[in-house]
């Protein structure tokens, strides 16, 4: 059985663990706009981001991205499906991933260079299809990835 994660108490977001240390993915990037504060899941707190351009999702334009765990270009696991917003998923379904990457740059607040940033994205992405298991679908009450679930 998974343990349940760790959220954000200011975000509501699912928290990674990198070097030991609680952080948003983002952070990794410096795209985060404050320090993770983890405390233990609780549904009612959850919030729920796109995990390509981190807009909040509302619960009728979830969708996910089916996906195996994989180890990501800075070292974290990617642990299962993806959440994704409806403008995400359309892109990955059609394979756009050029343009997926340009939506969270277009909205970047970090002090990386742009082409840095979307460098990373590139092999993020990249980790992403080689362990991709099916197109993206509506989210349904179980799916991993945009909720918790025990296994």
């Amino acid at each position: 059985m998974k343990k349940p994660p760790k959220i954000c108490a200011v975000c509501g977001q699912v928290l990674d663990q990198w070097l030991g240390k609680w952080i948003h993915t983002a952070e990794l990037a410096d795209m985060s706009d404050h320090v993770a504060v983890p405390v233990d899941y609780d549904e009612s707190m959850l919030v729920v981001h796109c995990d390509f351009c981190h807009d909040v999702v509302a619960l009728a334009d979830r969708w996910v991205v089916p996906a195996k765990d994989f180890m990501t270009p800075v070292g974290t696991v990617s642990d299962g499906n993806w959440a994704a917003c409806s403008t995400c998923a359309e892109l990955v379904a059609a394979n756009k991933w050029d343009d997926l990457i340009e939506r969270p740059l277009g909205r970047q607040h970090t002090p990386l260079p742009r082409e840095m940033l979307r460098e990373f994205l590139t092999e993020y992405y990249a980790g992403l299809r080689k362990h991709q298991t099916g197109p993206p679908r509506r989210f349904r009450p179980g799916d991993e990835g945009a909720t918790y679930q025990e296994d």
